[in-house]
C-alpha cells in the first residue's frame, strides 16, 4: 500500500498505514488544525470530499493493502474539482429514481411497503455498481438503529448484513462493507448526515478497542491462551469439555486458561459500540436465556471472534497447535 498525500504545498509519500505516523497524523488531524479533505476515487477521476477527518481515519484501516491512495489536505473550502459539492459516483441516480429502482417491495425492518415512505427516509444499498445488482430500499433510521443493535452485539458496522424479500419467497441481502458505506450510506442521499454523526462518534470507540487489541496481540502468552480457549469454544469435545467445565469461571473464562487480572483485562477491552466485552457478552447470554440454550460453539465463539480479533482458521498454524499440545499437557492453573 502506498499513499500520496498532499497537505497544503507539501507532498508525502509512505508506503504503508503505520508509516502514516511519519507525517505526525495527530497534528494533521487535530482539532487545532481545520483543513478540508478530499479522498481520490479512481473509478471515477473525481476527488471526494471526505466529510469528517475521523471518517478518512477509519477508512484508511480498510484500504486494500496493495494499492496506491491519493489524499488531499487544504485549508480552503475550494474543491479540486470543478464543484464544491460532494461528488456522486457515475452510476449514482437522483433520489427519486433510486426510490423507484428498489427491488424491494416492503422495507425490511418495519415491513412497510417501501411506496408508502417518504423518499427522503429511504437509504438505497446496492453491494456494488453492476446493473444487476439488486437495490434494497430501507428506511434509513430503523437501519441505523440495527446497526447499533448489532455493534452491542460486538458485530462490526462492516459486517452488518441487510436481507429483504425481492420477490415472493425470493431473498437478497447486502454486507454493509466499507464500500457501501462510502457508496451508500456516507454520501448520495437525504440522511447521510445521520450515518456520517454515527460513524464520527463511534470513532473514539474504535480507536480505543484498537489500542486495546494491540496490547493484547504483543502479550504473545495471553494471545495464544485466548485462541486456545477460542478453540475449546469451537471443538467442545469431551476434553475441551472438561477444562471449560470443571473451573467455573465467568463465561467460561476460568483460571485453568487466564489469572483473575487477565480475565478482568479481557472483559474489559471496549466493542465498536462503546461496550465492554463483558457487556456484550452480557447482552449476547440474556438475549438466549429465554430460549434457554447458550451454545460455546455458535453463540460464543462468534462473539469472541469478532470482539478480540480472532482470525478464522488460526487452528492452522503449526505455530499454534505446538503451543496447544503443551498447553493441554499443563496441570493446574494461571
Amino acid at each position: 500500500m502506498r499513499f500520496i498525500v498532499e497537505y497544503e504545498d507539501d507532498v508525502y509519500e509512505v508506503s504503508s498505514a503505520d508509516d502514516i505516523e511519519i507525517l505526525e497524523y495527530k497534528d494533521i488531524l487535530s482539532d487545532r488544525v481545520v483543513l478540508n479533505c478530499w479522498l481520490f476515487d479512481r473509478e471515477t477521476k473525481k476527488w471526494i470530499s471526505i466529510p469528517r477527518i475521523a471518517i478518512l481515519r477509519i477508512l484508511v484501516s480498510e484500504l486494500n493493502q496493495t494499492d496506491v491512495y491519493q489524499i488531499r489536505f487544504k485549508s480552503t473550502e475550494k474543491s479540486p474539482n470543478s464543484s464544491p459539492q460532494l461528488t456522486p459516483l457515475k452510476s449514482e441516480k437522483p433520489a427519486e429514481e433510486a426510490y423507484g429502482a428498489a427491488n424491494n417491495a416492503v422495507d425490511p425492518f418495519t415491513l412497510i411497503p417501501v411506496e408508502e415512505i417518504a423518499s427522503e427516509q429511504l437509504v438505497i444499498l446496492q453491494a456494488d455498481n453492476s446493473s444487476s445488482s439488486p437495490r434494497i430500499a430501507v428506511q434509513a433510521d430503523q437501519l441505523l438503529r440495527a446497526i447499533i443493535h448489532d455493534a452491542e452485539r460486538g458485530i462490526s458496522p462492516f459486517d452488518v448484513l441487510v436481507r429483504a424479500e425481492i420477490e415472493e419467497y425470493q431473498w437478497c441481502e447486502v454486507q454493509l462493507t466499507q464500500e457501501v458505506w462510502m457508496r451508500c450510506l456516507l454520501r448520495g442521499h437525504a440522511r447521510a448526515d445521520l450515518f456520517v454523526e454515527y460513524v464520527t462518534s463511534g470513532f473514539q470507540n474504535l480507536f480505543t478497542l484498537s489500542e486495546h487489541l494491540k496490547t493484547l496481540h504483543q502479550n504473545t502468552d495471553l494471545w495464544l491462551r485466548l485462541k486456545c480457549f477460542q478453540h475449546d469454544l469451537k471443538r467442545f469435545d469431551a476434553q475441551a469439555q472438561n477444562r471449560l467445565e470443571s473451573y467455573g469461571g465467568e463465561y467460561y473464562m476460568s483460571e485453568r486458561y487466564f489469572s483473575a487480572s487477565e480475565v478482568t483485562f479481557l472483559l474489559s477491552i471496549p466493542t465498536a459500540s462503546g461496550a465492554t466485552a463483558r457487556q456484550s457478552l452480557e447482552c449476547l447470554f440474556s438475549s438466549k436465556v429465554s430460549s434457554g440454550v447458550v451454545c460455546t460453539s455458535h453463540d460464543i465463539a462468534p462473539a469472541l471472534e469478532r470482539i478480540y480479533g480472532i482470525r478464522k482458521g488460526f487452528e492452522t498454524d503449526k505455530s499454534f497447535q505446538a503451543y496447544f499440545k503443551k498447553f493441554c499437557a499443563k496441570k493446574g492453573t494461571f
